[in-house]
Formats: structure tokens, sequence, C-alpha cells
């Protein structure tokens, strides 16, 4: 009877000690997360706090680890945000996410000439688990305005409450699966010729699997506003989008939506509803595209 009251005294160390254990790793995993500030009054030496934030895109995203965040104070930004060297990237535990702060307006305007292909982000690549938000890309000092390119074996990105305007290309151009743009306003892109190779898009998804376009404004793009082409895509979604005023060109035939293809490439469970599309184009001065279309031929 002695030696069964104190069998369960034996394991209750044993016990508490794996608690502690957990509890030690529980606070090593969440002491990893650290958020950081960038303000276009702070200084590259601060530690980037809110207090004292830091100065550059390039010290801030040198430090970010995944599960990091990087909130942006309000103002103008004119320099790239790189993370291609160095090589940053979330995983599927750590997302990385950068944000325009709170109550404030991100403006970036990259305009260096040197990278201008890239566009004010550059992230292309085997890279994923990204969040960016309220930040507004704004191509009027950029080279030849490139817009945001997500593509080259990128993955899980989710785009929110962004504003992308003014560049002389499509606002966003998706060739990458996992890819969610959610409640952004992409408008005012430019064609500077008026020909039809420069019949830009508010959103052209070339390629890619579980794609989700919602709850967007794509207006007064001088092609269509979202053009799904050529593939393969599988399991797009769009979905309570605003999508007016586009296909501005005389030139152009694409109006709010196109999805255009071979059977096998765009149509592997592609969903499109509850969308408002209306006002894309008005012959003669602007393309005479409809309001969705699907042109799917058989391979």
């Amino acid at each position: 009877m002695m030696n069964h009251m104190w069998k369960p005294s034996r394991y209750v160390p044993f016990i508490f000690s794996g608690a502690c254990v957990l509890l030690v790793l529980l606070e090593a995993t969440t002491a990893q997360a650290i958020t950081y500030y960038v303000a276009t009054i702070g200084d590259d030496a601060n530690p980037g706090t809110l207090n004292q934030p830091f100065k550059s895109f390039a010290q801030s995203i040198r430090m970010l680890q995944p599960g990091d965040t990087l909130y942006i104070r309000g103002g103008t930004y004119t320099e790239q945000m790189d993370f291609q060297s160095p090589n940053k990237t979330g995983t599927a535990t750590g997302w990385i996410t950068i944000a325009g702060y709170i109550g404030e307006t991100v403006t970036i305007r990259y305009s260096n000439p040197a990278t201008f292909s890239y566009g004010p982000i550059k992230a292309r690549g085997a890279r994923g688990y990204f969040i960016f938000d309220n930040l507004v890309l704004d191509g009027t000092d950029l080279g030849n305005k490139t817009g945001w390119s997500i593509r080259d074996g990128n993955h899980h990105f989710i785009l929110r409450n962004l504003k992308i305007k003014n560049f002389t290309r499509s606002g966003l151009y998706i060739a990458a699966n996992d890819v969610q743009v959610i409640n952004c306003t992409i408008y005012d892109q430019l064609s500077i010729s008026g020909e039809a190779g420069e019949r830009h898009y508010g959103i052209y998804f070339r390629e890619g699997s579980n794609g989700v376009i919602e709850g967007n404004d794509i207006y007064n793009n001088p092609g269509g506003g979202i053009q799904a082409y050529p593939g393969p895509i599988s399991n797009l979604v769009i979905r309570n989008n605003s999508i007016h005023h586009n296909n501005s060109l005389a030139s152009s035939p694409i109006g709010g939506i196109i999805l255009q293809g071979s059977s096998s490439n765009v149509t592997t469970n592609t969903k499109i509803y509850n969308n408002l599309v209306y006002s894309n184009g008005s012959s003669p001065t602007s393309g005479g595209g409809s309001g969705i279309e699907i042109n799917v031929h058989t391979s």
C-alpha cells in the first residue's frame, strides 16, 4: 500500500517539469515576434521602437524575422522595399506583416532608376507568407512606373487595404499561388501610347492556384478591370468587387472581367460572383469590352 501511494509522487516532478519546459518554449516562441517601426523622421541608429523608429526601409527589413511586424509611420517614402537582398521570407507559422500605421497615410513612390523594373516592392522568387496592409503604392515619380509583380515562385501573399495607382503597367501582375487581394483600391493606371501593347489592367492574373480577389474597387484603368489569362489557373475566386469605368482605350476589347484561355488551363474551379460591374468602355472613345467575358476554348 505504501508503494502504491508513492507511485504518483514519482511522476509529479516529471509532470511539472514538462509543464515548465512547455511554458518556456511558448515564451521563447512568443518572444521571437517583434514589432518594429520606421518613420521619415527616424534614425537607423535607433532600436526601431515606436518612440525611436528606424529611418530607412533597408534597416527595417534587415531586422525582420518570421512572425515580425513592421509599422510604417505616415508620410511619403521614395525608397524601394527590397526583400531580396537581404533575402527575407515569412513561414507558415510566422507571417511577416508590413503595414501603414493605423490612422496614418503611407505613400511609397520609389524612384531609383537602377532597378526600376521591380517597382516599389522587390520581393520576387521563392519567398512568401507576407501580409501588406494599409499602404499607397503610387507610380507618379517612378522611372517607367512599373507596377507590382508577384511572381517567380512567390506564394502566400495577402494584400489588404492597399491603394495602387498611377503606374504605366497593370497595377498588379500575379503569377503565383495563394495570393489574396482584399479590400484594395486599384485605379488610374496609365497608357502613354494608347496602343494595344499598353492595354494595362487593374489586375492581370496570369497564372496560379488558390487566388482570391475580393472586395476591391477597380476603376479608371486603360485596359480592363481584371484579366485572368492564359493560365494555368485553378481555384481562383473573384467576388464582391466593384469594377467600373475601365477600358478607356478605343483599342481595348477588354471590359470589366475577362477569363480567357484553354479550358484545361483556366476553368479549374474558377468562380466569379457577386461583383458590381458597370461602365467599362463606351465606344467610340473607349473600348467596347463586355462587363464579364468568358472566352475559353478547348485545348
